[in-house]
C-alpha cells in the first residue's frame, strides 16, 4: 500500500465521523510497518484538540495490522 491509498483511508475515516459537510483543512500523514494486500488494518483516532472559535478539530489517527503500526496521521477539520 502506498502513501496515497493511505492518505485516502485517513481522509474516508475523517470524514466519516465528521460528516459530509466539513472541511479538511490539513493532512499529515506518516507511514511505518508496511500493509500488504489481505492484511486486516484497523482504524482508530481520537480529537485531540477542540477550538469553539474557529470550530476547528484535530484528530489523531491510526492504523494498524499484524506487522504494527502502518500509520499514524493528525488531520485538522472545520466542521459547519
Amino acid at each position: 500500500m502506498n502513501i496515497l491509498t493511505s492518505n485516502a483511508f485517513v481522509g474516508r475515516f475523517v470524514t466519516d465521523w465528521s460528516g459530509p459537510n466539513c472541511f479538511i483543512r490539513s493532512v499529515k500523514v506518516r507511514l511505518g510497518a508496511p500493509n500488504y494486500p489481505g492484511d486486516t488494518m484497523i482504524i482508530s483516532g481520537r480529537v485531540t484538540e477542540k477550538n469553539e472559535q474557529t470550530k476547528t478539530v484535530t484528530i489523531a489517527v491510526k492504523g494498524s495490522n499484524s506487522m504494527g503500526d502502518h500509520m499514524n496521521a493528525t488531520v485538522e477539520v472545520v466542521l459547519p
